[in-house]
């Protein structure tokens, strides 16, 4: 159907048929003057970061070109397994250049997204933008873990010094910390501390603005010159550093720290979203706390933009987010077939709070090609079992240049929905890749994939890896160009790894643009094992296994509380092949697989 070519639409289309928007969906680069996440990182795990760019549009990228200075790229943090920037604590920062839009101004909300590992009563700075303790010339806003374990807030000058106290923070845990200033605020309460969707302290603060400071913003620590006398520098991770240059609205804030909670697995207070384990890619929202605390218009990082709720009212509130799930992989299993032949693999699922009444929503699909946009359908799945009964009728949209929009859409909570193609051969899938599996023997691991379709696929790579991380290539297989047939491949690997290791698969266009398909693992020094895949699934699913069987497997399913759903044996040829659908309705079931040698394992289906 349609295709993702280039990762980043923000950063190489800024200025799109409507403006940008920030994280969560709220504000744009006129408000959002910095938003770095470490996500948008490329480098392999335990490389120095040089370079952490901004994503807000207003090219406020985090730098640093002084080795003995750089922090570190962890690949799979702790922060719920997310990539993260990591600062050692000794002289470890990255420098953003002096902006005006970071100060200057009379509001502002930050947020971080931080795991400390070295709260040891030393000031150990999230951010800092002056020129040292005590020069009030140039003092904007320094935010730093300090004495007791408390969070400490200087806003305009260190006149006004305030700590979190009686709150506390620990070493090795995960935070979503922040602050905001509102000079239009009583004296008494125009900061305040900002923790996992909590105001847990309103503060004095005699300044009504933040003044113009010309020093540079320095992530890590609290000024550039670092200090020999004590440490002034942030130890432990950061995964996402987000910056207004106003006071968010209550409404505002909660769709911002629903975002930030869903993708990093923290609890935070006001969730509103209970799709967080699925679905949490670019968690976005509209809502409304009453007339002057409201957000009606939302599209954050993603290519989806919902807004114009019909009836937005005051505890209305509707929250997206996606599987996930590349924008390269497409889905035609689960669809009607009849009127929808193909359907993006990438699924949004939506939470509402009361009603926001019917909406508009608009998918970008500039950086998409092939595509014919009358072909497209608004697909929504609100019974739970998938795309492929229609339960609610695909929509046709209106074309605008490089979008497409469905008008006054009806969602309830819990629908999913995505976006499907009727025509299959005028919107066809670049590479639709319907299978990737290995096959283990003695001394060489066989790598088999399988492909519906293929547009202007130059060729593969093959790569493998000891520990997942740093891949090698080892064969080059010729691709079909463009065909609309399936297609099977097998390349075999004669030095393969012992132990557990990983295959990659890379697809190559003629123009040199590359695909990369998730990794896949193998462990040969260990007997049969099996996977579900996909898993989760909308209905069908496959038992793969990366060692040839020799007998029959019987598969036995039951439900979360154990009842038995369904008994069927497998033939060895149905391993790797066979799809299965059993007719599962949304929920979590347990696979008891047994093998005719005694070999039994029990594997969890998830089907949403």
């Amino acid at each position: 159907m349609i295709r993702n070519t280039i990762v980043s639409i923000l950063f190489l289309f800024p200025t799109l048929l409507f403006s940008q928007f920030g994280p969560g969906g709220v504000g744009n680069s006129s408000n959002n003057g910095l938003w770095l996440k470490a996500d948008d990182i490329t480098l392999s795990d335990g490389t120095p970061v040089v370079n952490w760019n901004d994503r807000s549009g207003n090219n406020n990228h985090a730098t640093n070109p002084v080795i003995a200075e750089q922090t570190t790229f962890n690949l799979n943090s702790s922060i719920n397994s997310r990539p993260s920037v990591y600062f050692d604590g000794n002289i470890d920062q990255m420098i953003v250049a002096d902006a005006d839009i970071l100060d200057g101004s009379s509001g502002i909300t930050y947020y971080s997204v931080v795991r400390p590992n070295k709260m040891d009563g030393q000031a150990r700075a999230i951010i800092g933008k002056r020129i040292d303790f005590n020069n009030a010339a140039n003092y904007a806003y320094t935010f730093f873990f300090y004495t007791s374990r408390y969070v400490w807030l200087d806003v305009q000058n260190l006149n006004d010094r305030i700590s979190s106290s009686p709150i506390t923070f620990s070493n090795n845990t995960n935070y979503m910390l922040g602050f905001d200033f509102d000079g239009s605020r009583p004296e008494a309460i125009r900061s305040r501390f900002l923790s996992a969707g909590n105001v847990i302290k309103e503060v004095k603060e005699t300044s009504t603005a933040i003044l113009n400071s010309n020093q540079d913003l320095i992530l890590g620590g609290l000024n550039l010159d670092y200090n020999p006398s004590g440490p002034r520098r942030y130890s432990g991770d950061m995964s996402e550093l987000i910056h207004y240059n106003r006071a968010l609205n209550t409404a505002e804030r909660k769709i911002v720290e629903n975002y930030l909670g869903a993708k990093y697995g923290i609890t935070i207070a006001n969730d509103l979203y209970t799709h967080q384990a699925v679905y949490a890619g670019e968690v976005a929202g509209i809502g409304q706390d009453d007339g002057s605390n409201s957000h009606n218009d939302a599209q954050g990082s993603a290519i989806v933009r919902i807004n114009n709720p019909s009836s937005l009212s005051d505890g209305d509130f509707m929250i997206w987010g996606h599987n996930e799930s590349s924008l390269d992989v497409y889905d035609t299993l689960d669809v009607d077939k009849t009127i929808i032949e193909s359907r993006m693999s990438r699924v949004w699922a939506v939470t509402k709070t009361n009603d926001v009444g019917t909406v508009n929503v608009t998918f970008d699909l500039s950086d998409f090609d092939p595509i014919i946009a009358s072909d497209v359908r608004l697909l929504i799945d609100r019974d739970g079992d998938g795309f492929a009964d229609n339960d609610v009728a695909p929509l046709a949209g209106t074309v605008s240049g490089s979008t497409i929009t469905f008008t006054g859409v009806t969602f309830v909570n819990n629908d999913k929905f995505t976006l499907g193609s009727i025509n299959f051969a005028q919107t066809p899938l670049p590479v639709e890749l319907t299978d990737f599996h290995l096959k283990s023997k003695e001394r060489t691991v066989d790598v088999l994939w399988t492909t519906a379709s293929e547009l202007n696929a130059d060729y593969y790579l093959l790569s493998k890896s000891k520990e997942g991380k740093s891949f090698e290539n080892f064969a080059q297989v010729k691709a079909n160009g463009t065909k609309s047939t399936v297609s099977n491949y097998k390349e075999r690997d004669e030095t393969p790894f012992s132990g557990i290791s990983y295959y990659q698969l890379t697809q190559v266009d003629f123009d040199g643009r590359a695909t990369e398909y998730a990794p896949i693992s193998v462990n040969r020094q260990q007997g049969q094992s099996f996977v579900l895949v996909p898993n989760p699934t909308t209905g069908a699913f496959q038992l793969k296994s990366a060692i040839s069987t020799d007998g029959n497997t019987n598969l036995t399913i039951f439900s979360s509380v154990g009842k038995l759903m369904n008994q069927l044996t497998l033939i060895p040829e149905d391993i790797n092949n066979k799809f299965i659908d059993l007719d599962l309705k949304l929920g979590v079931y347990f696979v008891k697989v047994n093998q005719e040698n005694g070999y039994s394992t029990s594997l969890k289906l998830v089907v949403n």
